[in-house]
Parts: structure tokens; C-alpha cells; sequence
């Protein structure tokens, strides 16, 4: 069992470790933590409860043991064979006794970058479906720039993880409209792409092809639709599953170079998962705001499930934050940090952690050199919303955004609260 704990003025590590019977050291380790003697007020704890025995002492009440392990009475109850009417004497031995969860079956997709190192993967390896090694670029006469894959690809394997080639129409680190017109309008390119993927999926022994075709020309829409369905028949023939990433769009009528040509009804059709990259309403170049806010989040699940089906939808979730200059500074963009990173900055500048209940979203505010600065990450209490609203739209899974450092909250509690399918 997983309790999410926010921490009061003045409250220290051991009270907190006392207060729910857990052992100080789990709650350091599995939080993170670099100073157990420095926390904030605001900042989210994991509190990892197992099932234990106890035995009373003089005094003691079933209420207050209960209590005191943050389980009802009836539970108490159930646990030892009891009834309201039962009496307990010093030295008698309960067992305490959380409450199973029951977890439903998922499958998680997480990105990476080719240079990722293997024991930062390793801890999530075990609660991951498929790895999606970002990105082989494609060229406009359908050529592919190679990448330095194939350590991943062993080490996904190895771990019983199914790793997915992953395509991009990306140059010089921008996603770029014209290459992406030429792959899916000009028919020889498009056989030389083809043919350049296959090979790659063949000589490198992956599990499938994620497609990540961003900022498309709104005229391509129906040529990308063609492009899927033909790629569809041709990967599902040798045994290959195809994913898309779209982005995260309210209505089928939604403007903007980003969104019209992503036709989530045919993707829904024709791919076998869907990644809806629900996250960057804060960005590099953006206000101050969260990544993920849940609540625009759940606007995008709310449309994509009407015409796709719920069970082909990984939902997009960040695996970062933003330190933000405000109000925005022209040409300086957000300075991009991990959710651990937050923490520190917060520490440094002797801050606290506010949490935006509409959002379910972490932030806090703080000076430097004579600027104001706000920071937007994900804690543990932002996943498990995240979790919750995946759950409740009854989605087939979770796509992270990127898996290139470890956030231990995150993974507890999908241990807790989830049950990840292995295809291989």
C-alpha cells in the first residue's frame, strides 16, 4: 500500500517515520531524498506501508492501532477474527493488514535516447511494455540517419521488453513539414523509406515501428492516412506491430499546423496503439505553466476516446519540469530539469512547494539575481492523478516522455497501482 504524505511546518523525517510505522530509510530511499534533514513544506513523500504484526501494549485500543497504521477498524477487524465486542490484552499479536488493490493490466511505452545508460533503465525495465529508441530521422528522398541502437535494443530484450524502431521527420532538432510532404507525396520516396525501415527492423531484430510524424502540412492529412494503412498491412503481414504519436487535440475540427493532419479516427483504426502525447501545454518557449495540466490532459482523453478505442490509447506522460523566467523573457527559453532537480532548486532557494489543485500539478517560485522564477514539475501526487485518469477512461496504458533518468515515486506507484503486460 502507497500513502501519499505532504509535509507541515516543522515536521521532521523521523516523526513522519514514526507516525506510519515505516522504517526511515525506506522513506529516504524511496523518495530520493539527498538530506533527510532538509525538507520542504509542501513537498510530496511517498510512504510505502507492507503488511506487519503488532503487538499491544498496555492501553491500547483497536481505534487507536488502527489509526495508528492508517487502516479502519473493520479492516482491523477482518484481519484477526474480530468483533466489536472482542477484548485485547498486552502481548497479544494483530496483524496488520492493507488492502490489495486491485490492479489493472496495462502496457507502458517509454522513450528514449540512443545514449541512455543502462542502470538508469535498469529499475524500470521490469514495468515497461516497450522501449521506443527516439529517433532514426528521415530524409526527403526517404534515406534514413542511422543511429547507435544496438545496445538497447540487447538490453530491452534482456529484459523482456519489446524495443520499437521509431521514425521522425526531424532535422537539426526541429520537426520539418517539407521532408515529411516529400515521404508521403512522392511514391519513390515512399518505396525507398519503406524498403530502409524494413531493413532496419529485420537486421536489428525489432519489435515494431512507431511513427512520429510531427507539424505535417494540413493538405498531407489524407496522404498520411494512406501512409498508415499501407505501412499497417506491411508490418502486420511479417509479424510487426505500428504506433503512432499524435498530438493532443480536443476536436476533429481543431486548428494549427501541429494538430489538422492527425486524424485520430483513422489512426485509431489502423494502428495498434495510439501515443497521445498529452504533455508541453508548458514548454521551452512558453508562460510559466505545468507540463501536464490534468485538467487539459482529461480534455484531450475525453475527445480521443469517442473515436478511438480506449484500449489502443497510451496516454503521454511527462517524466520532467520547467524552470521558468517570468513573465517570459523574448529568446531565452525554460531551462528544461528533472522532477529530482526541482527539489534542489527549491532546497537551494529555501523555498516551498505549492500544489495547483486544478492542475494537480507541483510548482513553487523563487529570485535569482534579480529575476523571478517559477518551476513546473511532476511529484508524486501529479503521477498518481495521472495514473487515476488512465484508469478511469480505462486506457490501454501510459507513454513516458523520456525515460532518461529514474523517478522513483513514479514506478512505486505503478507497482501499486498497476499491472504492466509483457509482450515478449
Amino acid at each position: 500500500m502507497i500513502l501519499i504524505h505532504v509535509i507541515a511546518p516543522g515536521e521532521t523525517l523521523y516523526q513522519i517515520s514514526q507516525r506510519y510505522q515505516v522504517p526511515l530509510e525506506r522513506i529516504v530511499e524511496d523518495n530520493g531524498l539527498t538530506d533527510p534533514n532538509q525538507l520542504l513544506v509542501g513537498q510530496a513523500l511517498i510512504i510505502r506501508k507492507e503488511n506487519s504484526t503488532y503487538t499491544v501494549q498496555s492501553g491500547d485500543t483497536l481505534s487507536e492501532i488502527a489509526a495508528r497504521f492508517g487502516i479502519s477498524v473493520e479492516a482491523l477487524y477482518q484481519a484477526n477474527n474480530l468483533t466489536s465486542t472482542s477484548v485485547i490484552f498486552p502481548g497479544d499479536v494483530l496483524k496488520i493488514v492493507y488492502e490489495d488493490i486491485e490492479k489493472k493490466e496495462i502496457e507502458i511505452n517509454g522513450y528514449v535516447y540512443p545514449e541512455a545508460e543502462a542502470e538508469v533503465l535498469e529499475p524500470m525495465l521490469p514495468q515497461l511494455t516497450y522501449l521506443s529508441i527516439f529517433a532514426y530521422p528521415v530524409r526527403s528522398d526517404g534515406s534514413l540517419e542511422e543511429i547507435a541502437d544496438e545496445r538497447l535494443i540487447e538490453l530491452a530484450r534482456k529484459n523482456r521488453v519489446a524495443p520499437m524502431m521509431v521514425i521522425a521527420n526531424i532535422t537539426n532538432g526541429s520537426f520539418d513539414s517539407d521532408i515529411a510532404h516529400s515521404l508521403l507525396t512522392d511514391e519513390a520516396v515512399q518505396e525507398r523509406l519503406i524498403e530502409n525501415i524494413f531493413n532496419v527492423l529485420r537486421s536489428k531484430n525489432y519489435f515494431g515501428l512507431d511513427v512520429d510524424l510531427e507539424y505535417l502540412y494540413p493538405d498531407d492529412r489524407e496522404a498520411y492516412n494512406r501512409f498508415l494503412r499501407r505501412m499497417a498491412g506491411l508490418l502486420h503481414q511479417e509479424g510487426y506491430i505500428l504506433t503512432t504519436a499524435i498530438a493532443p487535440k480536443t476536436s476533429g475540427e481543431q486548428e494549427g499546423l501541429l494538430y489538422e493532419a492527425h486524424d485520430y479516427p483513422v489512426h485509431g483504426e489502423v494502428v495498434d496503439h495510439v501515443i497521445l502525447m498529452t504533455y508541453e501545454w508548458g514548454y521551452l518557449w512558453s508562460e510559466a505553466m505545468p507540463v501536464a495540466p490534468i485538467d487539459k490532459v482529461e480534455e484531450v482523453i475525453s475527445y480521443a476516446v469517442t473515436v478511438i478505442p480506449p484500449e489502443r490509447i497510451l496516454m503521454g506522460v511527462p517524466n520532467y519540469g520547467y524552470d521558468f523566467n517570468v513573465p517570459r523573457i523574448e529568446e531565452v527559453p525554460a531551462t528544461l530539469i528533472t522532477n529530482y532537480e526541482a527539489i534542489e532548486i527549491a532546497k537551494k532557494h529555501l523555498g516551498r512547494i505549492e500544489f495547483d489543485e486544478e492542475a494537480m500539478s507541483p510548482f513553487f517560485q523563487y529570485h535569482e539575481n534579480g529575476q523571478l522564477r517559477e518551476v513546473h514539475f511532476e511529484d508524486a501526487r501529479s503521477i498518481r492523478a495521472k495514473i487515476f485518469l488512465m484508469r478511469e477512461y480505462d486506457l490501454g496504458g501510459l507513454s513516458f516522455w523520456t525515460l532518461m533518468n529514474y523517478f522513483r515515486p513514479a514506478w512505486l506507484l505503478i507497482a501499486n497501482y498497476l499491472k504492466v503486460r509483457k509482450v515478449i
